[in-house]
């Protein structure tokens, strides 16, 4: 094949990672390294590698290597195709090693549009996050409460839950911060994750919010990759010391996928509390940050 090629032309392998090796060969074993040593490829794009460090197959040999990922839709139910091309699209800008994102059996027109949906929501995340950062920066948003993750591995559904905060001060509220992550999503991103503040009513959040917000599904990883998703509240949220306030998810289980939220076991303290309206959450603790504005 190599020989056949024209002038110019270069001989890239699009294959399934499992097949690369003959410890993990379902099929048959594609020898991709010995072919990457000798010279014969130019390129790899791997099926099931999206967090692969491609650079161990660089190191085969001198010459430059196209490595990558491989993504074909001929086999995939179609209600799925989109939601995993825009989950491939962002693993292959974020995988700092790969250079290459190889798709077939996608229509030309959807898959692009897919793609740059994806990276445009990536961007606007991007943004915001470098936003908060610099205003924490500054000083100008300060973190009023907290309840750090702490290399924990407890987590529960969002099914109606909430965390009790109690303010240091008389702030407003801009932003509140959870540690989450999305389980069981293999098509489409589910609807974005609603967050809420409630008022106390008796130690449980109170019937209707003071102010609701929602987090972008794609702020946060799929299960196990958690990360922290930000709800931004336009107008801030006056917030009195002393008072005991929830933030309060809805029920966010959907058929696209479910939201779990990082729980502390035994970690409720003076100043809050995880709560369930289905279980007993009384002594537990969510992971979430509260940001108020800094007062001059």
């Amino acid at each position: 094949i190599k020989a056949g090629l024209r002038e110019g032309s270069k001989l890239v392998v699009c294959v399934a990672a499992l097949e690369i090796a003959p410890e993990t060969a379902r099929d048959q074993y594609v020898p991709v390294g010995d072919l990457i040593r000798d010279g014969t490829l130019d390129g790899v794009c791997l099926d099931g590698a999206e967090t692969m460090n491609f650079h161990r197959l660089r190191l085969l040999r001198d010459a430059p290597l196209t490595a990558g990922i491989f993504l074909s839709g001929d086999s995939l139910d179609h209600r799925q195709r989109a939601g995993l091309l825009e989950r491939t699209a962002l693993a292959a800008v974020d995988n700092p090693t790969c250079d290459s994102l190889w798709l077939t059996g996608f229509p030309t027109s959807p898959a692009v549009q897919a793609a740059a949906r994806a990276l445009q929501r990536r961007t606007e995340a991007i943004a915001r996050r470098e936003a908060l950062e610099e205003a924490i920066r500054r000083g100008t948003l300060v973190v009023d409460q907290e309840v750090p993750d702490n290399g924990g591995r407890d987590q529960a559904t969002v099914h109606g839950v909430a965390q009790s905060f109690t303010p240091s001060r008389d702030a407003a509220c801009s932003l509140v911060q959870i540690y989450a992550a999305i389980r069981g999503c293999s098509g489409p991103l589910p609807p974005p994750l609603e967050v809420e503040i409630r008022e106390d009513d008796g130690g449980k959040p109170a019937g209707g919010p003071v102010a609701k917000t929602e987090i972008p599904a794609a702020e946060f990883g799929h299960e196990p990759t958690y990360r922290w998703g930000t709800a931004h509240f336009d107008p801030p949220v006056a917030l009195r010391q002393g008072v005991k306030y929830w933030i309060y998810l809805p029920n966010a289980r959907h058929p696209e996928g479910s939201f779990v939220w990082r729980i502390v076991k035994d970690g409720a303290g003076v100043r809050g509390n995880a709560w369930s309206r289905s279980y007993d959450y009384g002594n537990h603790s969510w992971v979430f940050r509260v940001f108020v504005t800094k007062k001059d």
